[in-house]
């Protein structure tokens, strides 16, 4: 994906999101529209194919591996009723699920009936 550029050719602003929910809206205005209705249209299960190439990106310019700690905080939080630590390498994982919630939402492709589109908007 074209998130797998190096910070200084992303202009990622100087201060790092704080919450998934940050990182999820940073992701959604650098992602290119192909990507994120690449992703939109991933299955649940295929997720995992992204973790060496927007996972990496993530943690690197999101500082997870360099102390980020309220960013890591508030995805250990996203499993509060787990109690589960989460790392530096699974944090990414959770960004990249949620982001593609909010995705799927917004940038499905969808089956539009140009016909009955067409009498709808006339």
């Amino acid at each position: 994906m074209a998130m797998e550029k190096d910070r200084k050719q992303s202009h990622l602003p100087a201060e790092r999101p704080k919450t998934i929910q940050e990182a999820v809206t940073l992701l959604i205005r650098k992602l290119p529209l192909k990507d994120r209705v690449r992703m939109a249209n991933m299955a649940q299960d295929d997720l995992i194919d992204l973790h060496f190439t927007l996972g990496a990106w993530i943690r690197d310019n999101f500082g997870l591996w360099s102390g980020n700690d309220n960013l890591k905080r508030d995805c250990t939080l996203y499993h509060r009723e787990s109690f589960i630590h989460i790392d530096e390498d699974e944090a990414p994982m959770i960004i990249i699920y949620e982001l593609w919630k909010q995705l799927k939402e917004t940038h499905r492709m969808r089956v539009v009936n140009f016909k009955q589109h067409v009498n709808n908007t006339f």
